[in-house]
């Protein structure tokens, strides 16, 4: 019998109005799934009517994450919708986005009448809002954007009283805020998340006028609190902030929370000097819990004068001289031959159980001669790395080679690239396309037992630009590994 085709480009998706009529086999949950798989995740939603299983998928699929962007038309009728059980009990995540809200600097053209109409329009929905998502008893995740936005009195009473009504049933609660817009909410929150076991908070500098000193400390300080609040059950944290410093925050932190994840985003110019001998501090306290540490650069360049290598080495080596036992993943992203310097020298101690490392960063390319030192450096430890993300200048199947000959465990590779070389001697110039492809066709890896893969074309300018995958030389090294279980071919999945 010929193997089932599916096309989906000359099928049409079976909806309620086609159903009747029409026998639907009874497929096991498992193939639905598989076939769910190739139908893009907008559309999923269409195949409610064919049967109950994609019903109860299609539904999960509305309503396991709704957002409070819009107090009018689909954002009203999503809460009008929810308030029966079915729908109710299947909200997991709330975003509140409240682009309703005016913002600090905008210009303001309704007449008086209009506004006071809008105010009554947004306040109930608020209301509405508000009595939904009190019945919403599995809703774990909570989301808070707020930039440099007016907070009504309307908007701050909804607040208050949703995280006064769901805060016990919350895990994660992410915080994208301005200092602004964070004042006004800080003291919803401490001893209500009693069951929280996530924080990531954004705070950056408000657009319109930057935060006075006494804005600041208050700020630093209502933060500390939450994170105080939740220390017995809190086990991950992330850290972005231009508002206050974050060598100030870890001095002030007084009770370190037992974290399995820690992540900070912290610039180091001459404005924010040394957080090493901080971060040391707080990351000993963690000896027996870590399991997770990044550090990365802010998604917004500060202000100042970058430390040079020298010093930034001095910071980092109070770091990595610490012991990490049970620390899995380590994600790194600053300059790359500061990293190598330092992980050159301790990273067997400093990590002994790593499973997973990344390295990134706008300058994190590494020459084939790097490439080989830090792949020596982690074959001779015995880890067992499972998980790599690096970027190389060249790519070539030479480094394959070494991959699979230096790191024979490794189960997923997420390599990032400059130019394409037929081999390591390549010194970046131009190279027959061809031949190049060739050189990777004529590798294969049968004892190499890589499950995942992802490798992808860096951008000329990597803040500002996505990469791009090479259809053809994706192909042609999944062809040569015969363990692959799965290829990613696009900038912003993971693997």
């Amino acid at each position: 019998m010929p193997p089932l085709q599916l096309g989906l480009d000359d099928t049409p998706l079976i909806t309620c109005a086609q159903v009747d009529g029409l026998h639907v086999p009874d497929l096991p949950p498992e193939l639905w799934i598989e076939i769910l798989s190739y139908i893009p995740r907008g559309l999923a939603r269409k195949t409610i009517g064919i049967n109950r299983y994609l019903f109860e998928k299609g539904m999960n699929e509305l309503y396991t994450e709704i957002w409070i962007d819009s107090h009018q038309g689909v954002g009203r009728k999503t809460f009008e919708q929810m308030r029966y059980p079915s729908i109710s009990s299947r909200v997991r995540q709330l975003s509140i986005q409240p682009k309703f809200l005016p913002g600090l600097c905008a210009e303001e053209s309704r007449t008086k009448i209009q506004l006071k109409a809008r105010k009554t329009e947004i306040r109930q929905f608020l209301d509405t809002a508000l009595a939904t998502l009190t019945n919403c008893s599995q809703l774990r995740d909570l989301k808070i954007i707020l930039h440099d936005q007016i907070l009504p009195k309307s908007f701050l009473t909804f607040l208050k009283k949703l995280i006064k009504r769901i805060g016990h049933q919350l895990r994660t609660l992410t915080l994208d805020v301005t200092c602004s817009c964070f004042l006004p909410i800080c003291d919803f929150f401490p001893k209500r998340l009693i069951h929280l076991s996530s924080l990531t908070v954004a705070m950056t500098d408000s657009d319109a006028e930057p935060p006075s000193a006494p804005e600041v400390r208050k700020a630093c300080r209502a933060l500390i609190e939450i994170i105080t609040s939740a220390r017995k059950t809190l086990q991950s944290l992330a850290m972005e902030s231009f508002t206050f410093s974050f060598v100030d925050f870890l001095e002030k932190l007084p009770n370190i929370p037992s974290l399995r994840s820690f992540e900070v985003r912290a610039s180091y110019i001459s404005s924010t000097l040394s957080p090493g001998t901080h971060l040391r501090t707080l990351l000993q306290k963690q000896d027996d819990n870590l399991e997770r540490l990044a550090i990365r650069q802010p998604r917004v360049a500060e202000k100042g004068a970058w430390l040079p290598d020298e010093t930034l080495m001095i910071v980092f080596d109070p770091v990595f001289s610490l012991r990490m036992s049970t620390l899995q993943e380590l994600d790194l992203e600053i300059e790359y031959r500061v990293i190598l310097a330092r992980l050159t020298r301790y990273i067997v101690t400093f990590a002994p159980c790593l499973k997973r490392l990344t390295l990134w960063g706008q300058n994190a390319a590494l020459t084939y001669n790097d490439f080989l030192k830090l792949l020596d450096l982690l074959h001779n430890s015995d880890s067992g790395l499972e998980h790599l993300q690096i970027s190389v200048m060249v790519f070539s199947p030479d480094h394959l080679d070494l991959l699979s000959s230096r790191l024979p465990p490794l189960k997923a590779l997420d390599l990032r690239y400059k130019l394409l070389g037929e081999s390591k001697e390549t010194n970046g110039d131009e190279e027959d396309e061809n031949v190049v492809y060739q050189a990777f066709r004529s590798r294969r890896y049968a004892q190499w037992k890589l499950k995942s893969l992802k490798i992808m074309h860096l951008p000329e300018i990597p803040r500002s630009q996505k990469g791009y995958p090479d259809t053809r030389l994706i192909n042609t090294v999944a062809q040569s590994l015969p363990s692959l279980t799965r290829v990613v071919r696009s900038w912003d999945e993971d693997l």
